[in-house]
């Protein structure tokens, strides 16, 4: 997908993750160092019912979209959902598992927007 496309649909996504109220939302521009994906998104939920929730609305987005998700992880937990879309990837975090996983301190360097 090219980058303003991917841009768009980042963009989409954080609306869908804000209607839930998923929380500290951030948006990663981690093509500029690296290859797995152009963005990665980042946010919060405060219950395993909420973080299922962003990750629900989030889905039934894309397929509105007719964009394919490529894999899902950590649903059933509800406490860090991933949804790989190739050139996005979203993570949404219980509050303790975002700070103990902490990646926006791993990918420090790229550019970094807060939503």
């Amino acid at each position: 997908m090219e980058k303003d496309n991917s841009r768009s649909l980042a963009l989409e996504i954080i609306n869908c993750i804000k209607e839930k109220q998923g929380e500290d939302v951030t948006m990663l521009s981690i093509g500029e160092k690296s290859i797995i994906c152009d963005y990665f998104i980042i946010a919060s939920g405060n219950s395993p019912i909420q973080v299922k929730a962003i990750a629900d609305k989030i889905m039934e987005r894309c397929k509105e979209l007719g964009k394919n998700l490529f894999k899902i992880s950590g649903y059933n937990e509800g406490l860090w959902v991933i949804i790989d879309l190739l050139d996005i990837v979203v993570h949404i975090f219980s509050p303790m598992e975002r700070t103990y996983y902490n990646l926006e301190d791993f990918w420090k360097g790229v550019s970094v927007e807060k939503f």
